[in-house]
């Protein structure tokens, strides 16, 4: 598994390349790198695909200082003029 991720908290967009991704059933993991303040902090996600794939529940361990708990939702693609 390859890619990015974006994300969007409040007025603040990123986009970072995923790391040491894999996908094991409906198992999916991978890691984010991000530089805070000169170094570099280790961003692990790994979670479970719901049964209709419309969402991804994770676990979020930010470096040793952080476990939080997100959803990832799949977000319907505007139609495209013709």
């Amino acid at each position: 598994m390859t890619g990015k991720a974006h994300s969007k908290f409040d007025d603040r967009e990123r986009e970072a390349e995923l790391k040491e991704s894999k996908m094991e059933g409906d198992t999916i993991s991978f890691v984010e790198l991000f530089s805070f303040m000169g170094n570099e902090i280790r961003i692990s996600y790994t979670g479970k695909l719901s049964a209709d794939g419309k969402e991804i529940k994770f676990a979020r361990e930010v470096g040793d200082f952080a476990r939080e708990e997100i959803v990832a939702k799949r977000v319907q693609s505007a139609p495209s003029a013709s």
